[in-house]
This record gives C-alpha cells, sequence and structure tokens, in this order.
C-alpha cells in the first residue's frame, strides 16, 4: 500500500493534469464545467481516493461525495456522467503504473498486484458514489413529499378522496 501511496503522490500533478484533460472528452456533461472547477474536484477526490486505497475506509470519500452528490444533482448531472468521469482514473492510473514498473525487477508481478488494487478501489469508490447519489436523492423526494403534505394540511386537502386505489 505504502508504494501505491507513494506513487500516487510523486505522480499527483499528472494524474490531476491528465484527468482534467480526459474527463470532458469523455463524458460530454464535463465539458461545460469550468477547468478550475474540475481541477479542484478531481484533487479532492484523488485525496480522498488515496485514502481509501490506503487504508480501505471510505470514510473520507463519503464525505466528499455527499458534497459532490447535491452538487452535481443541482447542476443536473446524471449519475452515469459522475460514474463515466469517476472511471477515467483507471487508463490514467494504468499508465502511471506501467511507467513505474517498466523497468522494475518483477515489474510485471508487480504491476499486476498495484494494478488489481487500483482497480477494485476504484470500483468501491464508484459504488461509494452511487449509494451516496442515490441517498440523496431519496432525501430529497422524501423533504418535497413531507413539504406536499404539509401544503395540503394547510390547504385542507386530503388527497384519498382524490386517488383511486386498486387492488
Amino acid at each position: 500500500m505504502l508504494d501505491l501511496y507513494n506513487l500516487l503522490e510523486e505522480n499527483h500533478a499528472r494524474i490531476v493534469s491528465r484527468l482534467v484533460d480526459t474527463v470532458p472528452k469523455q463524458v460530454g456533461a464535463y465539458a461545460r464545467m469550468p477547468k478550475p472547477e474540475l481541477k479542484q474536484s478531481i484533487e479532492h477526490w484523488l485525496e480522498a481516493y488515496t485514502d481509501l486505497l490506503v487504508t480501505s475506509e471510505d470514510a473520507s470519500l463519503r464525505t466528499f461525495f455527499n458534497y459532490l452528490a447535491k452538487v452535481r444533482a443541482a447542476q443536473s448531472f446524471k449519475l452515469g456522467d459522475i460514474q463515466r468521469a469517476l472511471l477515467c482514473f483507471l487508463p490514467v492510473m494504468r499508465q502511471v503504473l506501467q511507467d513505474a514498473f517498466r523497468e522494475a525487477h518483477d515489474g510485471r508481478a508487480k504491476y499486476d498486484q498495484a494494478m488489481a488494487r487500483v482497480e477494485k478501489t476504484a470500483y468501491d469508490s464508484v459504488c461509494s458514489f452511487a449509494d451516496v447519489f442515490q441517498e440523496y436523492l431519496a432525501s430529497r423526494i422524501d423533504e418535497h413529499n413531507e413539504y406536499l403534505e404539509e401544503q395540503n394540511k394547510q390547504l385542507g386537502v386530503d388527497l384519498s378522496q382524490f386517488i383511486m386505489f386498486r387492488g
């Protein structure tokens, strides 16, 4: 894990730069986003992802994803667009790992082991975001339903009289 952490730290600027270039090309929804905003988002994600990679704990990742879910939902991003953006990390890391282990003794085995860990945590990251995004949208729906119920009570409307239930 420490080797991967060091590799991420040493290649941080390269990874961020490649993702800032790649994400808008691969995911059209991000093409309209200002580059500085995208770069900041990628940097925060990479920091949280590194915690997951090193510690196997996703607390900081979920904290970031809670923020990201609110922002991207407000920007009308689709869940699939955000997931595609997160998955752009894999080809970037594949190249970083190939470069790092190309000349190493037992490089192929080290590359395979590192790539397996990166893939697992990247997929875990995408799944965590899907969970967080779904939870956020469900909470928004619940809030809206509570608001509608309160409005109906204030107006004295009993919707059960207007809705036909079929069994």
